[in-house]
């Protein structure tokens, strides 16, 4: 099963993103006029991920944030913090990249690059194999078909 959120296309949250977010780290946090910094630090802390605030962020001493999470995946409480702060949180392999919203559009386009450049890939492996499959097959006249 397959469910669509947002606006953005090819934005879905799969079965195996599910699976993911249930056994992903959680964190509890309790701030009150807390630094972006210092909060996502310490989600960073409880969790053992990997957090980044991007150095386009100006005015950081600025951001500051209120919020009570209880047993919160980790990637939530940093997407959440990231927009209250009126920011957005990239995931890049195990790294989430708090951003402006512009960078965070172009790291997002250019993961979707890789993405479909890496299913491609994937596919096109997979279409030499049936092809090597299929002539070993034929090869071998007494030998049943091979099952797909």
């Amino acid at each position: 099963m397959t469910v669509a959120y947002g606006k953005s296309p090819g934005r879905y949250v799969s079965d195996f993103r599910i699976a993911a977010q249930l056994v992903a780290p959680l964190v509890n946090v309790a701030l009150d006029r807390q630094p972006l910094e210092r909060a996502l630090a310490d989600i960073a802390e409880q969790s053992g991920r990997n957090v980044v605030l991007d150095s386009r962020v100006t005015d950081r001493d600025k951001l500051v944030v209120s919020a009570k999470l209880l047993n919160t995946p980790a990637d939530t409480a940093v997407r959440i913090l990231a927009e209250l702060c009126s920011l957005k949180s990239v995931p890049l392999d195990n790294v989430f990249v708090v951003t402006t919203r512009e960078h965070a559009a172009e790291l997002q386009a250019e993961e979707a690059k890789t993405a479909e450049a890496f299913r491609r890939e994937i596919e096109e492996s997979l279409q030499h194999m049936r092809e090597q499959n299929r002539e070993q097959q034929q090869s071998k006249p007494n030998a049943p078909p091979a099952k797909q």
